[in-house]
């Protein structure tokens, strides 16, 4: 398995390819998930740069918000609980930073939080991912969050 701090594109299983192409983008968009259980980051990692994406990852709040604010991704993929700070915390403080202000945030939440939504875009997110992730609609949702400039 590729390990997460492997820069190699990783080989994806064949049920991933049949993805929509990528808009033609200069670079690759990078993506900030922000998860605490490894096996998640893993996976939607090996999942990200298999299809393109650059990824980092962070497993804790003050790495997260470190880590964007050094260099602010495309979009940030954000766990909504985690240990010692909720997701919500996360966000607040960066859309009071300017380096990061204006980064598409998706909320990633378990299935049974799915109801969540409206109020998860109410406080300030721009959309939701459920887990189990649907690979699929995770790539569709992470295009459609990044800007187009």
């Amino acid at each position: 398995m590729v390990g997460l701090m492997s820069q190699e594109p990783a080989t994806i299983p064949e049920v991933w390819t049949d993805l929509p192409p990528r808009r033609n983008l200069a670079s690759p968009p990078r993506v900030l998930i922000v998860d605490d259980e490894e096996e998640f980051l893993e996976l939607t990692s090996i999942f990200l740069r298999g299809v393109g994406f650059e990824v980092e990852c962070a497993r804790a709040a003050g790495e997260a918000i470190a880590r964007a604010i050094r260099n602010p991704p495309d979009v940030i993929l954000l766990d909504i609980l985690l240990p010692g700070c909720d997701g919500m915390e996360i966000l607040e403080t960066l859309r009071t930073e300017p380096e990061t202000a204006g980064v598409p945030v998706l909320a990633c939440t378990a299935l049974g939080q799915r109801d969540s939504g409206p109020l998860l875009v109410h406080a300030g997110f721009d959309g939701m991912v459920s887990k189990p992730v649907d690979w699929h609609e995770l790539a569709r949702m992470l295009e459609a969050a990044i800007p187009t400039t």
